[in-house]
């Protein structure tokens, strides 16, 4: 069992707390402005981007140790490794922003959950390629980690791309997983699987408005 993934959500958690003892940016016009609309934007696609990874991987992710009886390479894991994790940087993001507002105080705490993240994901990826070996190797090499080939400006390669083989998701017809692809949940399945998620932002941003109008 690795600690910081098992760990991960009292990790994030002491993160918060960190946050919250510190001054935010008091509630003024260029904080109603600036900071509110670009957190609410921020948090609302994450969110959208959690349900929509939700469909797809199901209970994977969660516990204390990794484990998957199958390599999730469908639906928006064919576009990028992590929703997951870019997901949790997103609502991070937001939280940060709308407690310090855009400003340099919040640099830190940004470094610092894209650092954890990006850590997580690595060690995600670790653990993938040891348990699938080539099938990850495969998926890995045409799927970015967090942003997808037509943001990043990149082609896939054309002895990896699709056409170019008879059996372009071999993470899903191999003899270890399932043959064909699963049933997605639907958005409102998805959305009450994450409820314990959802309960605890709602006390986040509830913690955050009650320091700025205590503090």
């Amino acid at each position: 069992m690795n600690f910081l993934y098992a760990y991960r959500g009292w990790i994030l958690g002491a993160l918060a707390i960190v946050m919250l003892l510190l001054p935010g940016a008091p509630m003024t016009d260029r904080w109603l402005e600036e900071a509110l609309p670009l957190s609410a934007a921020v948090f609302a696609v994450s969110v959208l981007l959690r349900i929509a990874a939700r469909r797809t991987i199901g209970e994977h992710t969660r516990g204390f140790a990794h484990d998957a009886d199958r390599l999730v390479t469908e639906g928006l894991y064919s576009k990028i490794r992590h929703p997951l994790y870019l997901s949790n940087t997103g609502v991070g993001y937001a939280f940060v922003v709308l407690h310090f507002g855009v400003d340099l105080l919040a640099l830190p705490f940004v470094v610092a959950l894209i650092s954890f993240e990006v850590l997580l994901s690595k060690m995600e990826d670790r653990y993938l390629e040891n348990r699938f070996g080539d099938e990850w190797r495969t998926w890995s090499a045409v799927t970015p980690a967090f942003l997808p080939r037509i943001i990043l400006g990149k082609k896939m390669p054309a002895h990896l791309h699709p056409a170019a083989s008879e059996n372009p998701h071999p993470a899903e017809t191999s003899g270890t997983l399932p043959v064909g692809k699963r049933r997605s949940r639907s958005f409102l399945e998805s959305f009450r699987a994450d409820a314990s998620t959802w309960l605890w932002l709602v006390v986040g941003i509830a913690l955050i408005m009650a320091r700025k109008f205590v503090g």
